[in-house]
């Protein structure tokens, strides 16, 4: 579903599988600036998602602020999973903001 420029209090989910398709267990991951989002201008930012449970079932969420989302268009978000020796990523997500209509 897409965003509106500007949304402050949207969620962003993604669910962490593995190259099987099997779900990763996060609840051992520590979720700091492991989440990154590049804005249709090209702009990127780290941003620090939440478990939306426990963890284990993969699921991790961001609540979006106010500055995430200033313009329209196609952003691009991943994960990153640290724990050594491993360092993953997740496949490239597309998230469509839309503009809003304002007088």
């Amino acid at each position: 579903m897409p965003l509106q420029v500007g949304a402050i209090g949207s969620g962003i989910r993604a669910t962490v599988v593995d190259q099987d398709g099997a779900v990763v267990d996060l609840s051992g991951c520590t979720l700091t600036s492991n989440f990154f989002l590049r804005r249709p201008n090209d702009t990127r930012i780290a941003i620090t998602p939440t478990f939306e449970t426990t963890g284990t079932d993969g699921v991790i969420i961001y609540v979006t602020v106010a500055g995430d989302l200033p313009i329209s268009g196609p952003y691009r978000v991943q994960f990153r999973h640290v724990d050594a020796p491993l360092n993953l990523f997740t496949s490239i997500a597309q998230v469509n903001v839309l503009e809003n209509i304002t007088p």
